[in-house]
Formats: structure tokens, sequence, C-alpha cells
């Protein structure tokens, strides 16, 4: 009996999810209007359509695909249906990894979330600004960041072949996962985890040796669509270098500083923490995120949802160090999440002006302020310092 109960759950189960996302589907195809100028995926379907059905190169102009080639495959099936109609599902694939990413960040960060408070969580994950313009905009980089994150937790659990293959997976997109990959690499030297190794470099070999196969000399061509005209010019479009180029006179010399900085940063705390491999792997996973968002080329404002299970990662220390307002500080964090870019965004549309640097770069830098003082406090003391200046004032 027991068996037949389960049976009907799952088959439940899965019909209710096929529901859902054939009626997200359906939504997307028709309501959801493309932003022609700004939508990626119409480049990555007709750099995959154009080379499979009409045996183009994807990297000519006129196709414009300008991802590695490996990312090719997360297109293939897409690449043979209509425009619409493949922009429709790839919308519900953003928004399914979007809400995936959510769920697995609150595990990875081991924030033990009220069953309660859950939809909340969720729900500012989806609705806040960043998370919205993911979605219309159509961007591969939440999917590469759930299979990051999948990664790292699959990691956490000691699931290192699926952990590792699915890293592999994320190279596809390498300014986003390169500086999270050599991290893992010296990780898993320092925690013996060399199963871990195997799994993620026989995966990116695999892939990169099946797309040379499939076009060779690939990675020449997509490194030319890549830097383009700008040339060398790309290696200083990370945040950090961005908000460098507010001072034109010094912005070259202060990109390079400011860039090595927070990169030397990073290194020395890998370097110190490398001893406590296993206790220490997820915060140093969250400070490589954060120091990746503020480093990688071809920053962007979705950077700022890798940031998401950091979040959720500091409201759970403050919880546990900082209980009698914990919870207090984690709506104001979650209101202010979803209220100031909102607000912030809509003042700029209202005045004709387009994003504006503060958010993407005041976001990571709190992060990893937090971060650091998380390592330097909370992991040392029981009480935070300010819990000690209040008992010594009262």
């Amino acid at each position: 009996m027991q068996v037949k109960n389960g049976i009907w759950q799952s088959a439940i189960f899965l019909i209710s999810i096929s529901l859902v996302i054939s009626l997200l589907t359906w939504i997307n195809y028709h309501f959801v209007i493309p932003i022609s100028t700004l939508d990626e995926f119409k480049n990555a379907w007709e750099g995959t359509n154009s080379w499979l059905i009409q045996g183009q190169n994807p990297y000519s102009t006129i196709a414009g695909f300008n991802l590695p080639f490996t990312a090719i495959f997360f297109f293939l099936p897409l690449g043979l249906l209509d425009f619409a109609l493949a922009r429709a599902i790839w919308l519900t694939i953003i928004e399914s990894s979007l809400f995936l990413l959510i769920i697995i960040g609150v595990d990875f960060s081991g924030w033990k979330v009220p069953i309660k408070s859950l939809p909340f969580v969720i729900l500012t994950g989806l609705v806040w600004y960043y998370g919205i313009r993911a979605i219309f905009l159509t961007q591969f980089s939440v999917l590469v960041l759930l299979m990051i994150y999948g990664g790292l937790l699959l990691i956490q659990k000691k699931q290192d072949v699926l952990g590792g293959f699915l890293l592999a997976l994320s190279i596809s997109q390498p300014e986003t996962a390169i500086l999270l990959l050599l991290f893992i690499t010296i990780w898993a030297l320092a925690a013996k985890r060399y199963q871990l190794l195997a799994s993620m470099f026989s995966g990116m070999a695999f892939l990169v040796v099946l797309s040379i196969i499939l076009l060779p000399g690939w990675p020449i061509q997509w490194l030319r669509s890549l830097f383009g005209p700008a040339g060398l010019s790309i290696l200083y479009t990370s945040t950090l270098s961005k908000f460098a180029y507010q001072v034109p006179g010094i912005r070259l010399g202060l990109a390079l500083i400011l860039n090595l900085s927070v990169l030397v940063l990073l290194v020395i705390e890998w370097a110190t923490s490398i001893k406590a491999a296993q206790s220490m792997f997820v915060w140093l996973a969250m400070i490589t995120m954060v120091v990746n968002s503020l480093t990688k080329i071809r920053a962007d404002a979705i950077d700022i949802i890798g940031l998401l299970p950091v979040i959720f990662y500091i409201i759970m220390v403050i919880q546990e160090k900082w209980k009698a307002i914990g919870d207090g500080m984690a709506i104001v964090i979650f209101v202010s999440l979803v209220i100031l870019p909102w607000l912030n965004n809509i003042i700029l549309w209202r005045h004709g002006s387009r994003e504006t640097l503060s958010f993407n770069l005041i976001l990571p830098v709190l992060c990893l302020v937090v971060l650091v003082w998380i390592k330097g406090w909370a992991h040392r003391s029981q009480r935070l310092p300010l819990e000690t200046l209040i008992e010594r004032l009262s």
C-alpha cells in the first residue's frame, strides 16, 4: 500500500510540474515581449540556427554568436525551432533556473529558513530588479550560476563526480566560472578530493574536444568575436575598472590597482584558510564569488544574482550570532533588496538615464567587507562586537 501511495504521489508531482512548466511557457510565448536590442537569446539562437540549418559559421558577422562553442550544446534543440517558440521555452528555462538557484543557494549557505518564510525568500529573489532584468534579457548567466552553485552544493554533500561535471559545464561562460574553478582546483588538492578534480577536468576536456571536432578552430574565432574592435580594452570592463574610469586622468592605473588588490586579498584568504579546507569551504566559495563579481571582465548587473547565496549566508551568520535582532535584520535586508534597486532605476528611467554603477559596486563591496568581518569576528567569538559594546555601555 505504501509503495502504491508513493507511486501516486510521484505521478501527481510530475504531472503538476509539467502543467506549471507548460503554463509558464504559454505565458512567455503570448505575453512576454522581447527587447530586441538587448535580447541575449536572439544572438545565441541565430548562431545556432544558422549553423544547424544553413551550415554557416556561428561566429560569422551575420550569425553573431559570441559565446564559447561549448555553450552551443545548451541551445541545440532550440536552434531547430521557430524563434518565438524557442524564446518562450528559453524564458521558462531561465525562470526555472532562477527559482532553483534560490533554493540551492539557501541550502548551500546553511541558512535554516522556516517553511513559512521560504515563499517570501523565493519571491524576493524572483521579483527584485536583477531577477526581472535577467528574465527579460534572457541571460545565459542565470543558467551558468545555477550550474556553479549546484556543483558547489553537490561538492558540499560529497557528491564529487556529479559536482565536478556540473562545474565543468560552467566553462561555457569562462568569465563567470574561471575564478571559481581555480579555487575549486586549489581547494580539492588541499582537501585531497582527487575524484572531484578528475571529474571536473575530464568533463571540461570532453566538452572542448567534442566542440573542436564539430567546429575546428572555434577558440580563435571566439576570441576574435570576444575582443573585436575593442582589442585589449575588454580587459578593463570589470566593475572595479568601470568605477576607476570615473576618474579619467588615472583610470588605467587605478583600475589595475583596484582589481589586483582585491585579487591579492582573495589569494591571501585562500592561502591562510586552506589548512581548514573542509570547514571553510562555504566561506571560501562565497568570498570567491564576491571577488569574481568585482573583477570579472564584461561585468554586468546579472553578477549581482550570484550574490544571493552570499546574502543568505550572511543572514544565517547574523541570526546565529545575534539572535535578538537577527530576524528583524533579515526582513530589513530583503525589503531593501526589493525596494532600493527598483526605486533607483525607476528614478533613472524617469530622467532618461540608464543603469548606474552604484548597486553593481556597493552590494559586492558590502558583501566582501561583511565576509571578512565574519571570518575575523564571528568565527572567533560567540558574541559580536556590537553586543560587547552594548554590554559595556550598560
